[in-house]
């Protein structure tokens, strides 16, 4: 961000004051890491063929109606 607000890349950007050290909300969720799901040490479920939820692909990038 800083480098586009130096060299002026982006149109109607305002020049605004960045701190070093500090990282706003959106670049942490930028700099998260994929970790693997911890092992579990017991059953989840109580029934048999009982339905569970887990998330093993990560975030995904889907291309809306928009195209975007």
């Amino acid at each position: 961000m800083k480098k586009a607000i130096a060299e002026e890349a982006i149109r109607g950007l305002p020049n605004l004051k960045i701190d070093e050290g500090i990282i706003c909300g959106e670049c942490q969720i930028g700099k998260h890491t994929k970790m693997s799901h911890p092992k579990l040490q017991h059953r989840v479920t109580s029934r048999v063929l009982e339905l569970l939820h887990m998330d093993f692909m990560g975030p995904m990038q889907v291309e809306n109606l928009g195209g975007k």
